[in-house]
């Protein structure tokens, strides 16, 4: 019958190696067009953006890591809810980039992400 069936979707890092802002824009439309009854859409991204604009059509897990001995160490444990750090930085540091260009990398995001927003905002 017509409709009867599922549907499953493995997608990982749509549009990968593509404009920032029309990655996360097609992202965002794919995977709010694939979601639905019966459909089982399972996505990786490293956009966490796309947190923002699906959080009323998705749930979120995610993996971690540890950094032991100046390695990353991911036991593949698949957690709930998104992720709480993310790891570019920790690989600059855990191979041994020089102290400033780390300091620069993160000053930078924290330029990125803005003023935090007020309680009540």
């Amino acid at each position: 019958r017509e409709g009867d069936h599922a549907n499953l979707f493995l997608l990982d890092e749509l549009f990968k190696g593509t404009n920032t802002l029309e990655r996360i824009a097609s992202g965002k439309a794919v995977l709010s067009h694939l979601q639905g009854p019966r459909q089982w859409v399972f996505c990786s991204t490293h956009d966490l953006e796309l947190l923002h604009y699906l959080a009323a059509e998705y749930a979120f897990y995610h993996f971690t890591e540890d950094v032991a001995e100046g390695q990353l160490v991911f036991d593949y444990q698949l957690r709930p809810g998104h992720l709480q750090h993310t790891n570019a930085i920790r690989i600059l540091e855990a191979n041994g980039f020089p102290d400033p260009l780390i300091q620069e990398a993160q000053q930078m995001v924290e330029a990125l992400r803005g003023p935090a927003p007020s309680p009540g905002a």
